[in-house]
C-alpha cells in the first residue's frame, strides 16, 4: 500500500510540473513584481530632503506648507515639471503641517516657541499649488506622514521682524508607493525618523492674536 502511495504522488508531481511547463513558453522566464525603490533615506551624513515653504501662525495654532526640492534617490527630471524654473507651481511634491503650541519662552530679543503636529507629503502627477493658496499643497496622493516635534527660535531684528532658526524632529508612520516612468519610488520607510533644519524671516502681521508669516528654507537628515 504504501509503495502505491508513494508511485501515485510521485505521478503528481510529474503531471504538475508538465503542466507548469506547458503553460509557460519555452523562451520566457516567470518574473516577480520588483519592491519600490526607496528614496529619501540617505545616510546621516548626508541629506535625505531639501524644501521651501512658509509657516503661518495663527494664535497657538501653526500651518506649514511647501514644497521638496531635492529628495536623495530620486531623479531630478521627477522633481518639477519644469527643469529650470523650480517654484510650488512645478513642484511633484508637497507638504503640509499643522501643529499647535505647546511652550513659549522669551528672553529679550529672543523669542522660543514649542509645537507639535502632523506632517504629510504629497506627490502631484499634475502641480498645482500656489502660496496664495495653503490649502493647495495638499492636493494630489499622500506618500508620506507622521507626528512631529518643532522648535523655533526667533531673534527679532526689528518691530515685527524676526530671523527663523527651526529644527522638527519627525517620525514617519506611513509610506506609500508613487510612480514616476514606469518606476515605482516609496519615499522612506513606517519606521525612519528624521531631524529637519530650518532657517528663514518672520513677519508679524497682528501683535495681540499674535500673528506671524515665516518663509522658510532647509533639509531633513536621518536620525532622531
Amino acid at each position: 500500500m504504501q509503495r502505491l502511495i508513494r508511485q501515485f504522488s510521485f505521478k503528481i508531481v510529474v503531471l504538475g510540473a508538465f503542466i507548469m511547463a506547458a503553460l509557460v513558453p519555452a523562451n520566457s522566464q516567470l518574473t516577480f513584481a520588483a519592491s519600490p525603490q526607496v528614496v529619501g533615506a540617505a545616510p546621516a551624513t548626508q541629506n535625505s530632503i531639501e524644501l521651501v515653504g512658509k509657516i503661518d501662525q495663527t494664535a497657538l495654532a501653526f500651518n506649514g506648507y511647501g514644497y521638496l526640492t531635492y529628495i536623495s534617490g530620486v531623479p531630478a527630471e521627477a522633481m518639477f515639471t519644469d527643469p529650470v524654473n523650480h517654484s510650488e507651481a512645478t513642484a511633484h511634491f508637497t507638504f503640509v503641517t499643522t501643529a499647535n503650541l505647546t511652550a513659549r519662552s522669551v528672553i529679550e530679543t529672543i523669542f522660543v516657541l514649542n509645537a507639535a503636529g502632523t506632517t504629510t507629503v504629497y506627490y502631484n502627477e499634475k502641480p498645482k499649488a500656489s502660496f496664495k493658496d495653503a490649502k493647495s499643497f495638499a492636493g494630489g496622493t499622500v506618500i508620506a506622514s507622521g507626528p512631529e516635534r518643532l522648535q523655533s527660535v526667533v531673534n527679532v531684528q526689528a518691530p515685527d521682524t524676526g530671523i527663523l532658526t527651526a529644527i522638527g524632529e519627525y517620525s514617519q508612520t506611513t509610506a506609500n508607493p508613487f510612480s514616476f516612468n514606469g518606476k515605482d519610488y516609496v519615499l522612506g520607510n513606517a519606521n525612519q525618523a528624521l531631524r529637519y533644519s530650518l532657517t528663514g524671516e518672520g513677519k508679524r502681521t497682528n501683535k495681540l492674536a499674535p500673528n506671524s508669516t515665516f518663509v522658510i528654507a532647509g533639509y531633513a537628515t536621518a536620525g532622531g
